[in-house]
């Protein structure tokens, strides 16, 4: 299955999602679905207020681990 993301001027998204519906081929799902619990919203913003800059890697050193990897 593809996945298509779409810019669409609000004033003309009623329209357009109204038009797809039509077509039993195509499943709309919108971003207010998509809801974030709020047990895990307090997981990360716990882990970014307890984080140190030693738990950071930089770009670099992700990309040279990555690397060796392979």
């Amino acid at each position: 299955m593809t996945q298509v993301t779409l810019n669409i001027e609000d004033d003309k998204l009623q329209t357009f999602i109204a038009f797809i519906k039509t077509l039993s081929y195509v499943s709309v799902d919108k971003k207010e679905d998509f809801v974030i619990p709020k047990w895990q919203q307090d997981l990360v913003m716990n882990r970014i207020k307890n984080a140190k800059p030693e738990n950071y890697s930089s770009i670099d050193n992700l990309d040279n681990e990555i690397r060796l990897q392979k």
